[in-house]
């Protein structure tokens, strides 16, 4: 019977998460949690914490954008939550790696990652 209600909770769990989903699907908007998620990798970097070493996980991250950041709207939230987020950690960007970084991973990308960008451009 335990087991059950182990199953019942999760079940419960998952259409919550499905629903929240939805909604912000709807909504056109990215949650930053998620954002930061995604391009997390890239963050360290362009702080010289990796001294510069281009990995595949910041590589993925841009391109996972790229693919759930269709909308203007949707790309504009991608960029304020990296903006924050690099804000939040209080240490210096390299701007110019920044600016550079999308085309190393061999992306096209619609804003680079920088604590002063104009998201609304």
């Amino acid at each position: 019977m335990k087991g059950v209600a182990v199953v019942l909770v999760l079940v419960v769990l998952a259409v919550a998460q499905l629903a929240m989903a939805a909604r912000l699907e709807q909504q056109g908007g990215l949650a930053c949690g998620h954002v930061d998620d995604v391009l997390g990798p890239c963050y360290s970097l362009l702080e010289g914490l990796r001294r510069g070493r281009l990995d595949s996980a910041c590589c993925t991250g841009f391109r996972t954008m790229i693919i759930i950041a269709q909308s203007t709207e949707d790309r504009r939230s991608a960029c304020n939550c990296a903006k924050a987020a690099v804000n939040r950690r209080n240490s210096s960007i390299n701007e110019d790696q920044s600016r550079a970084l999308a085309s190393k991973c061999g992306v096209s990308f619609p804003f680079y990652i920088s604590r002063t960008i104009n998201c609304d451009t």
